[in-house]
């Protein structure tokens, strides 16, 4: 019961994050002046700046002992291993337009996809396999 629960808060918080993240990343993209984009780049921050502390929350509420300290040292190495790939990305499409550069973060869009499904996969019940594609996404 109580994960179901924690399900649904995370779930609503990380919807909101996400909504965040994508108007705040891929809204640069539309900017005319240095205003709209210091904006973007504001509302980007508050989703990024959530997004990681529940990450986190999620993994010491879901999960304990030794399989916490793995998923704490997964959700690391994918948020190394995403920033890494996220920067040669940003960098091969700002090559082509210094706008495209923003696209890259419309990865949201499947964690938005993912959040949408995720009372089905509570209710399959393998919870490690949805906070893995959660943190890697």
């Amino acid at each position: 019961m109580i994960r179901k629960t924690n399900g649904k808060i995370y779930k609503e918080k990380y919807f909101n994050c996400c909504i965040d993240f994508l108007v705040g990343g891929f809204g640069g993209s539309f900017a005319n002046s240095i205003y709209p984009l210091l904006f973007s780049r504001v509302v980007l921050g508050m989703g990024v700046g959530l997004i990681f502390p529940l990450s986190t929350a999620l993994i010491a509420d879901f999960f304990s002992g030794d399989e916490r300290i793995s998923m704490m040292g997964f959700s690391q190495a994918s948020s190394n291993l995403g920033g890494i790939i996220t920067t040669i990305l940003s960098g091969v499409l700002a090559k082509l337009s210094w706008r495209y550069a923003f696209y890259v973060y419309l990865i949201g869009v499947l964690v938005l996809l993912l959040i949408v499904e995720l009372p089905l996969l509570l209710e399959l019940g393998d919870f490690q396999l949805i906070v893995q594609i959660m943190l890697l996404l």
